[in-house]
């Protein structure tokens, strides 16, 4: 069944970006292909809040952990919001990650105005993929930071 409330046109915001690595030293001069999209407005990952990623135990009762006599939530956080994975055929890494509508906005905008911007990726390794936790674009060199 077709849904007539659904929006007949849907708009959104993507990045293709081709940097190279300078750290860690491993992998200095390797080429990084990135698409970055901006998530739609209405999408659930948008909408959620701390309290949606509180742990829960078997039962479906909510964890928490005792820390000196006070009890504290336990949370169970998103592990990446994008991937990384190497290339063979080209060489080159290769990746995605989902921001909101306006920091992919923001990113477009500042390669407007600066001539050599600097990716920063913290990325994490899960069994034998990687995963993209943060991902900043800057005008300073994140290494110096």
């Amino acid at each position: 069944m077709i849904d007539e409330n659904e929006l007949a046109h849907s708009f959104g915001t993507g990045l293709d970006l081709i940097a190279v690595t300078h750290w860690p030293e491993e992998r200095a001069e390797e080429e990084l292909w990135l698409s970055i999209y901006g998530l739609k407005p209405t999408d659930w990952r948008l909408r959620r809040r701390l309290k949606d990623y509180q742990a829960v135990d078997e039962q479906g009762g909510l964890k928490y952990r005792k820390y000196r006599g006070d009890y504290y939530p336990i949370y169970d956080l998103p592990k990446q919001i994008g991937y990384l994975q190497k290339n063979r055929h080209y060489g080159v890494w290769t990746g995605a990650a989902w921001v909101s509508p306006d920091v992919a906005s923001d990113m477009l905008t500042m390669l407007l105005h600066i001539e050599a911007p600097y990716l920063a990726l913290h990325e994490i390794r899960i069994s034998r993929k990687r995963g993209i936790v943060r991902i900043s674009l800057q005008t300073n060199d994140p290494a110096e930071e």
